[in-house]
């Protein structure tokens, strides 16, 4: 992006229009996820093979989208922020301070 947009103020407002798309399509999905689960638990039933409980089975696609909405939430807050997220680095065992500035 910085490559064709020079304006630092244009390149915050696109970074929070990402993140705002990419958090409305997360909750989407999480809503979706989350009816599905409502079915298949009035449904209810077995796997075939292993007679796994089908709501147990539908759980991690739940858990998933939840999961990526927390982190797309994270992401927005810091792009209003203006700061780059926290990441872990491979050499140390903790999280590096605060974000700094992009």
């Amino acid at each position: 992006m910085s490559t064709v947009i020079k304006n630092e103020k244009a390149l915050w407002i696109l970074r929070i229009f990402i993140a705002v798309v990419s958090l409305g399509v997360g909750i989407f999905f999480c809503l979706w996820a989350f009816q599905y689960w409502n079915l298949v638990m009035r449904i209810g039933g077995h796997t075939p093979g292993l007679k796994i409980p089908l709501p147990l089975q539908r759980f991690p696609l739940v858990l998933g989208f939840v999961l990526m909405t927390v982190y797309n939430i994270y992401h927005l807050i810091c792009a209003i922020m203006n700061r780059k997220p926290v990441i872990m680095d491979a050499e140390d065992e903790t999280t590096k301070e605060e974000g700094t500035a992009i």
